[in-house]
């Protein structure tokens, strides 16, 4: 029989906003816990050993960074972790968390960066960039005497890449020397201090040579010394295309520390995980409406519902229940649990996330917005899933 439209309309509405327009950037703070989906693969990118985090574009990073950089659910994470990844101390008085990339008005923006390139053109300059960065970020965490030597570099504005840069070669070895006795400190009280890199696609603006710059000398200052610190490590989240192309180019050092890296992929399994847990959290209506496929759920304190019995027939069960079986009137169409995985992989083959979120928002928009009736408990016909792919690769 026919689901009643008010019905079908609730739900498929929630169903297209239930990415923020596939952009991790866009997910509300309030919701962001509820929608993220731990994997525990993904959680050796917290060794603090592992510097490097890579992943295609739309494959979480920026979900993974925001997750414990911005919203401090490392300790969530954990319980679905396996117990050979090797962690910093979950106790947030032992180990902190700092943004250093993107930080807004305390970095400088594309048209300063690309002019300090043009005057600074030595591979030094650009790590020299971002020791800058570092000793700004963590201004707080330095002791007295760091502070009141590097005091006339701090009074001016971190966007200001010039007289920073000249103010900062004024102030000669105080900079290393104050984080070498912070990471000093550290050690000796056992705490770590982690900082992370994300969104470096953004860096130089629409200026590829500055980009090119600012992630060559960001990876070859980590590369140096992360080596020379113990307990001041970083995060580096990038793109793989960017990785492969410029961050892996470079001497010993850069290459042990592209050995270590951590990749961030999905395997089918995990992506109906993702899926049914941000669907299942995005409102009440639809909860009941995944409960109605019999799939159960554990309740997270911090991450929301996430699927129990997350196997592949239970699954399958669900995407039937949501598309249909098929892409068509039978098989021959493609079955829609594999369509819709096959079709949500980048040029390299890797289905990711974001894709497929965004397939099932568009896809419900679609559907919202067509007259041909839907049988219960059915939500989404075929046509408006392949007009979706159509918009999405627009």
């Amino acid at each position: 029989m026919s689901m009643k439209r008010d019905d079908a309309m609730n739900l498929l509405s929630d169903l297209s906003q239930m990415g923020s327009a596939g952009q991790a950037e866009r997910e509300a703070d309030d919701k962001f816990a509820k929608t993220f989906y731990p994997v525990s693969e993904h959680i050796r990118a917290f060794d603090p050993d592992v510097v490097l985090i890579v992943g295609p574009r739309g494959s979480g990073k920026s979900e993974l960074f925001r997750a414990v950089l911005n919203h401090n659910l490392l300790p969530a994470i954990a319980r679905y972790t396996s117990k050979k990844v090797r962690l910093p101390s979950l106790d947030s008085n032992r180990t902190k968390w700092v943004p250093a990339y993107p930080v807004g008005k305390n970095f400088p923006d594309s048209r300063s960066q690309t002019y300090f390139f043009e005057k600074n053109n030595s591979t030094q300059s650009g790590q020299d960039l971002w020791l800058m960065n570092l000793v700004r970020v963590l201004y707080k965490e330095l002791d007295t005497r760091g502070q009141k030597e590097m005091k006339a570099f701090f009074d001016q504005q971190g966007g200001d890449v010039i007289n920073n840069y000249q103010t900062f070669q004024n102030c000669e070895i105080a900079p290393s020397l104050a984080l070498d006795r912070l990471d000093e400190f550290l050690e000796k009280e056992d705490k770590y201090i982690f900082v992370g890199y994300d969104e470096l696609d953004t860096l130089g603006g629409e200026n590829w040579q500055t980009m090119v710059r600012g992630v060559t000398g960001l990876v070859g200052f980590w590369a140096s010394y992360s080596r020379r610190w113990k307990r001041i490590r970083a995060k580096i989240f990038l793109r793989t295309d960017l990785f492969e192309r410029y961050a892996k180019i470079g001497g010993a050092e850069i290459a042990k520390l592209a050995a270590n890296r951590s990749e961030i992929v999905w395997n089918e399994k995990n992506l109906y995980g993702m899926l049914i847990k941000r669907i299942a959290n995005t409102s009440d209506s639809l909860l009941k409406y995944c409960e109605g496929a019999n799939i159960r759920f554990d309740v997270d304190a911090d991450l929301g519902y996430i699927v129990k019995n997350n196997d592949e027939q239970i699954t399958k069960k669900f995407v039937e229940r949501l598309f249909y079986p098929f892409m068509g009137s039978g098989f021959k169409k493609g079955f829609t649990y594999r369509w819709l995985i096959e079709h949500s992989k980048d040029g390299r083959g890797k289905a990711l996330p974001r894709p497929l979120v965004r397939l099932i928002e568009i896809a419900s928009y679609q559907q919202m917005n067509s007259t041909r009736s839907i049988n219960a408990p059915h939500l989404i016909d075929h046509i408006s899933i392949r007009r979706a792919l159509d918009q999405k690769n627009m």
